[in-house]
């Protein structure tokens, strides 16, 4: 018993749980933010559950908040076994917290926002001596005169696991709700205080295990390892910068754990290749989603994240469907003029199977554009030394004005279904602020028998 005991105290002295996590925010009001850290740790090292977590807000100034998910943080009893519904349970021995907090800022800057936690569990591969690391996670906010800015939300959990010789896959579903261009890095984990880990590589680059392309998509944020060829766990980060007007407002910086399952008779499942899409507002879009297994008897489960289907005016559909072999859903869009926006929008679709062995699954983005139909029904009739210019109103009655373009002599231009604007060889001769002017007098210059052409482009806020 006394030996026992000692093996106890020993557990409880080292029970390390960190495997992933990020740090989130949302503007409140004025200087105000709330801010979310979501952790995921290791379920089975419950002697090391936190129901607290110190923060530091980047401005001098630090906080301990509490964990907000799971009924056990009412009347729980924080870092032992019996404290089963302390923050959510996803299998495979992680646990989800999530702790928030509401914090005013002095005034503008840029704001480190972090958090540290001793310590990382233990033998992960590419992090020498792992029990003994901090775990550290940051983002940035930047707070800039008439700037209101929100982090993207990341709504799939960094819980995938893979199989050696089989690619291994995981998207975070980043949801920008100012629909701000993301850009996607592969960043190295960081020890206490931010600092580089001694010796740390990247997941192919492991001692022993060389091999494979690791690798991220900066657009749609999509992370393949290729071929992974030795078994464990792995960490790396995912840097999510958001950019608006070309400038850089914003990033989120996601630790997240890989696990590397011995070599499996499980086989992926597949989602069929997406097409991009562009269509008009007012458009509806209706876009068959198939997955399939090459295991026959697995079951499938397909979901879907995006922007779409979170909107608040005319959101996208997107119904969970599953199946064993092959499973189908529908995804339905009833666009409108709100929609219209220079960036594009995507949806993530996942396909994990239930596989004994070890679940994998398949991701596919599905990339939307939106546009405004073209104003319609220009004429050019010469008066004088003048050319008056009519059309109709645009079919989108928030558009900001118009702009008009010149050029001498027909061009042959037929945009495509997604080109807007003015192509080169057109020059802008005016400018019409808001959207109840259809009409524009062109005396420019304009020399007697010369052929002119117009283009009138609708513009948005």
């Amino acid at each position: 018993m006394f030996i026992l005991i000692l093996m106890v105290i020993g557990y409880c002295s080292y029970a390390t749980h960190n495997r992933a996590g990020e740090i989130t925010y949302e503007h409140v009001s004025g200087l105000t933010y709330r801010i979310t850290i979501t952790t995921y740790t290791k379920e089975s090292s419950c002697a090391a559950d936190r129901c607290e977590l110190e923060i530091n807000f980047g401005d001098n100034s630090k906080d301990t908040i509490s964990r907000v998910n799971g009924t056990g943080n009412i009347g729980g009893i924080c870092g032992t076994c019996d404290c089963q519904n302390c923050g959510e349970l996803l299998g495979n021995d992680i646990k989800k917290n999530v702790y928030t907090v509401d914090h005013t800022y002095s005034g503008l800057g840029t704001y480190t926002i972090s958090v540290e936690d001793p310590n990382r569990n233990d033998n992960i591969n590419n992090i020498p001596n792992s029990v003994h690391v901090p775990f550290f996670i940051s983002s940035e906010l930047i707070i800039a005169p008439g700037l209101i800015n929100e982090s993207p939300t990341l709504t799939n959990p960094p819980i995938d696991n893979g199989c050696i010789n089989f690619p291994y896959l995981h998207n975070p579903g980043a949801i920008d709700p100012d629909g701000d261009s993301l850009v996607y890095s592969i960043v190295p984990s960081l020890a206490g205080n931010g600092a580089s880990i001694p010796n740390y590589v990247f997941p192919n680059q492991v001692s022993g295990c060389i091999g494979g392309t690791f690798s991220i998509d900066p657009v749609n944020g999509t992370l393949l390892w290729d071929s992974p060829n030795c078994q464990g766990e792995y960490n790396v980060a995912i840097l999510i910068e958001e950019y608006r007007n070309g400038f850089k407002i914003g990033s989120v910086r996601r630790d997240m754990q890989i696990t590397i399952k011995a070599p499996c008779p499980n086989q992926p499942p597949d989602i069929l290749p997406l097409d991009p899409l562009c269509v008009f507002a007012g458009d509806t879009i209706q876009e068959t989603v198939i997955a399939t297994d090459p295991d026959i008897g697995d079951f499938l489960t397909l979901t879907a994240t995006g922007e779409p289907l979170t909107l608040t005016n005319s959101p996208a559909t997107f119904n969970t469907a599953s199946a064993f072999d092959s499973v189908v859903s529908v995804f339905e869009w009833f666009t409108n003029c709100s929609h219209v926006r220079n960036n594009d929008y995507q949806t993530v679709f996942k396909v994990a199977d239930d596989n004994s062995t070890v679940q994998l699954v398949d991701f596919e983005t599905f990339v939307i554009k939106v546009i405004a139909p073209a104003p319609e029904n220009l004429t050019a009739e010469p008066q004088g030394n003048s050319v008056i210019l009519n059309w109709d109103p645009s079919f989108c009655p928030d558009i900001s004005g118009y702009k008009i373009y010149r050029r001498i002599d027909s061009l042959g231009f037929s945009p495509d279904s997604c080109e807007t604007g003015a192509p080169a060889g057109y020059n802008l001769i005016a400018t019409i602020n808001g959207n109840a002017t259809m009409t524009y007098q062109d005396s420019d210059n304009l020399v007697h028998g010369q052929k002119y052409c117009y283009l009138i482009v609708a513009c948005f806020p």
